[in-house]
């Protein structure tokens, strides 16, 4: 009932249909009255209006409908256009989204090693890069592979000696070089040529070309790791390449 009887589609119907039978009730009733007809005599005189008023009914209904059509058609239309400017705008956010997210979780893994470290009675934190140090180091990575020219320049070995610490601090430098593009071969350990005899303490960069060596030191200093070192001893005769080794953050 509500429906009905009141301004939506069933409604305004209802409302239509109704009115036009009443009017030719009232149409019909008149004629006879008047006219003093039979019934048959007043329904052939009368049928010529009421199919009038039935057209002119039926040609509102139309306008009506069209207009209803129409304005439902634009209301979609400027939904559908507030929903595509809202995906271009997340879509033009969605990085710095990841940024943050990024950031988020770094932070809480740093402090999370940090109260662990702190529990465990370690005299050195553990190295852990915060989210300022990990952008800073990422966009430095990224600004040499995004030169063409560094692409023999940016592939690397990197590895870590068998200790809790000095692994999770590997595995976080190995998330940062890949997404920055670099060409990263994960190692377990050196080879026999390297000098192993003393305890490795700090980020040992091993290379063949000693500004390549200098690069990544600086690079890794940059971001918070300061114990770094660039071949502390003679690089074996005949190594090419060039290797991130992270040792302990301690003497053991």
């Amino acid at each position: 009932m509500t429906g009905a009887t009141s301004t939506n589609t069933l409604g305004f119907i209802v409302w239509t249909v109704l009115l036009t039978v009443g009017g030719w009730v009232v149409t019909i009733a008149v004629n006879r009255w008047e006219l003093k007809e039979t019934w048959p005599e007043v329904m052939r005189r009368s049928y010529k209006p009421i199919l009038a008023e039935a057209a002119f009914v039926v040609a509102l209904v139309l306008c009506l409908w069209f207009v209803f059509v129409g304005r439902t058609i634009y209301a979609d239309h400027q939904d559908l256009v507030k929903r595509v400017g809202d995906l271009q705008e997340y879509a033009k956010n969605k990085q710095n989204f990841d940024d943050q997210l990024r950031d988020a979780q770094s932070e809480t893994k740093y402090w999370r090693n940090a109260y662990q470290a702190l529990s465990r009675g370690d005299i050195h934190p553990d190295r852990n890069l915060n989210s300022e140090e990990t952008n800073q180091l990422y966009e430095e990575l990224r600004r040499v592979s995004n030169d063409p020219r560094n692409k023999d320049y940016i592939k690397w070995e990197l590895g870590s000696v068998q200790d809790r610490e000095a692994t999770a601090l590997g595995y976080q430098l190995l998330q940062v070089f890949n997404e920055a593009h670099w060409k990263i071969k994960p190692i377990s350990k050196l080879g026999k040529e390297f000098n192993q005899n003393s305890i490795p303490i700090g980020i040992t960069i091993w290379a063949d070309d000693p500004g390549r060596g200098n690069m990544m030191v600086s690079t890794l200093k940059a971001a918070g790791l300061k114990d770094t070192y660039a071949n502390p001893y003679p690089i074996p005769q005949g190594f090419k390449g060039a290797i991130i080794w992270v040792g302990y953050k301690q003497w053991p």
